[in-house]
């Protein structure tokens, strides 16, 4: 059931294997779920979301990623599973 919901928004062309079953969704879009609920939650518990933007120290952070995330799609870089998970978060 799950396969099928996420077949509409991921492709699924690499999974983590849990337990000999492949995962419902690629390793990239996991790490963007994980992320965006880790995120969420944080912001939720620490109030830090009324404080206006993150600081600059974040947002380059946040813009390394992306690069090594577009770095990684353009097939410049590959370091695996844990890179991909790595890059959706």
């Amino acid at each position: 059931m799950l396969s099928e919901i996420f077949s509409h928004l991921c492709g699924r062309g690499r999974c983590f294997v849990a337990g000999g079953e492949a995962l419902p969704i690629c390793q990239r879009c996991l790490g963007l779920y994980v992320g965006a609920a880790a995120t969420a939650l944080w912001l939720a518990v620490s109030g830090i979301w009324r404080r206006g933007l993150p600081t600059r120290s974040v947002f380059v952070a946040h813009v390394a990623m992306l690069a090594a995330g577009i770095l990684g799609g353009l097939h410049v870089i590959d370091a695996g599973p844990p890179w991909r998970a790595a890059c959706g978060l």
